[in-house]
């Protein structure tokens, strides 16, 4: 992964004990990018455990580029006050 990528992951990372689910927190992540003009595109399908074999169904998440070289923001959006 890319640094892009792994300050995308620490700015996020406050979500994560968020007991949401996955339609709400891809919402939340969405908005988020879109904000700062971050391309991206929200998908829903299944994930599979391929130990288990259990399905979630729906399951949503948000697809990014592959190569990606402007960073995410110096202010993270959980810390920005809205006008």
């Amino acid at each position: 992964m890319s640094d892009w990528h792994d300050e995308l992951e620490l700015a996020l990372l406050p979500l994560e004990d968020l007991r949401v689910d996955s339609v709400y927190m891809t919402f939340v992540i969405s908005n988020a990018l879109s904000e700062r003009g971050i391309f991206h595109q929200c998908r829903i399908g299944y994930a599979e455990d391929r130990l288990s074999r259990m399905t979630t169904a729906p399951h949503c998440w948000v697809e990014l580029e592959q190569r990606r070289t402007t960073p995410v923001s110096p202010t993270p959006f959980y810390e920005r006050s809205t006008p």
